[in-house]
């Protein structure tokens, strides 16, 4: 097991409009401060929330931009 490595202290979360803001990381919750990555835990540094009509893309940055973890909602019919 990888120890969990230290995380650079703030998230910018993007709202794909132009909108961002930077949170502090003891603001964020637990689960979405890190994401599994190639060679274990990575500190999620960037949300990019994107829409498409009835589609919601969310995509978590590490370090570097590295793509970490894509989410796809869909409104229900």
């Amino acid at each position: 097991m990888t120890a969990t490595p230290v995380h650079p202290g703030t998230v910018v979360f993007d709202d794909g409009g132009g909108n961002t803001r930077s949170v502090p990381v003891d603001e964020v919750p637990e689960s979405l401060r890190f994401a599994e990555g190639p060679g274990g835990r990575v500190p999620v540094v960037r949300v990019v929330a994107r829409t498409r009509g009835d589609q919601r893309e969310i995509l978590e940055y590490g370090p570097g931009g590295l793509l970490l973890r894509t989410t796809l909602q869909t409104r229900p019919a």
